[in-house]
């Protein structure tokens, strides 16, 4: 087998997984029941939400992390990465509350229980599969494969992970980007595929307990 025919076959393989997982996270299969846990507005400060069991998505997860390698090329390895993952961060934060996506509204309120784990497994873990392990894993094998540096790969995950949350606005895309790029640096630092979904859940986290969630009301 050639080496141009092997790149089809994993070219056609990763387009065949991306398409069965992007079916899944946006819940276009049939025959999957997403049970609704909460509708409402989790402060009085905060819009309406409402809270699904995705298993779907979760789905998409699993079938990412059993068939991406844990390795790619050429990773950015330790305090370098971690401190573009914390500048990203705060980068984000800032734009979000200076723009008015959001604004500060700390609560404890006990949908927390119903939502943590709902967002860790099922929104965080999924999206950092598709979009750090596999996405940005096979952008950074290309680019170093043509002598680039692995950090494009970063920056170009998280411009189509910011695109994908083209439903909440130009804001909230620019905000879903630069915090991409600090999920997309978390993964550099060690190759872990926890530690971006960590981070991410670290970061929604935040917006939940301390910010109106998902948005202010209007």
């Amino acid at each position: 087998m050639t080496f141009r025919t092997k790149a089809l076959g994993r070219a056609l393989a990763t387009a065949a997984t991306v398409s069965l997982c992007v079916s899944l996270g946006a819940h276009l299969l049939p025959g999957i029941s997403n049970p609704l846990l909460f509708s409402g507005a989790v402060s009085p400060a905060s819009s309406e939400y409402r809270l699904f069991w995705n298993f779907d998505k979760a789905f998409a997860g699993l079938i990412l992390l059993s068939l991406v390698p844990r390795e790619a090329t050429h990773p950015i390895r330790g305090i370098r990465a971690w401190k573009a993952c914390l500048a990203f961060l705060a980068l984000a934060i800032l734009v979000a509350v200076l723009t008015g996506m959001t604004r500060w509204d700390p609560k404890f309120t006990r949908t927390l229980l119903l939502w943590a784990p709902a967002n860790l497994f099922l929104v965080c873990f999924p999206e950092e599969a598709m979009f750090r392990m596999l996405i940005q894993g096979r952008l950074e094998e290309w680019l170093a494969a043509h002598g680039k540096s692995a950090s494009l790969g970063v920056f170009l995950a998280a411009a189509m992970f910011g695109l994908i949350h083209f439903r909440g606005g130009p804001v909230y895309m620019v905000v879903a980007a630069l915090a991409g790029s600090a999920y997309g640096f978390a993964y550099q630092a060690r190759r872990n595929p926890w530690h971006p979904v960590l981070v991410h859940f670290g970061l929604n986290l935040l917006h939940f307990l301390f910010f109106a969630y998902p948005f202010p009301r209007i």
